[in-house]
């Protein structure tokens, strides 16, 4: 989670092929609890009501910090890991539809363009 300048943007890396480094404008937030799906818990930081914790807790007028012992009294709302489970397929199938659509928007844009190029050009 980015904590300096652009503060609350969140992502999840699963695994790394090599060692790396992050600069220290940012939160490495690894859950501890077996309980808590990680794509539950990336959308629920993500969500209006984290946004405006963050808004809240924010320092810095001209670049906005959030600071560790603020973040970590944040309430996360925890259902039992079945329902956040069936809340983390939801996702997968919604932006797997998502990607599928982009994918064929851009199929559908370059055959415009092939057949406008050969009719008009």
């Amino acid at each position: 989670m980015t904590k300096d300048g652009t503060i609350g943007k969140v992502a999840i890396v699963d695994k790394l092929e090599k060692p790396a480094t992050l600069n220290s404008g940012v939160f490495v937030l690894r859950p501890k609890v077996n309980n808590l799906n990680v794509t539950y818990l990336m959308h629920s930081l993500i969500s209006e009501d984290f946004k405006k914790f963050i808004d809240d807790i924010k320092i810095g007028a001209t670049v906005p910090h959030l600071n560790q012992a603020a973040l970590l009294k944040y309430k996360l709302t925890l259902p039992p890991i079945e329902l956040q489970n069936k809340f983390a397929e939801r996702v997968e199938k919604i932006e797997k539809l998502s990607f599928e659509i982009e994918e064929a928007i851009k199929e559908a844009e370059n055959l415009y363009n092939s057949l406008m190029s050969k009719y008009f050009d």
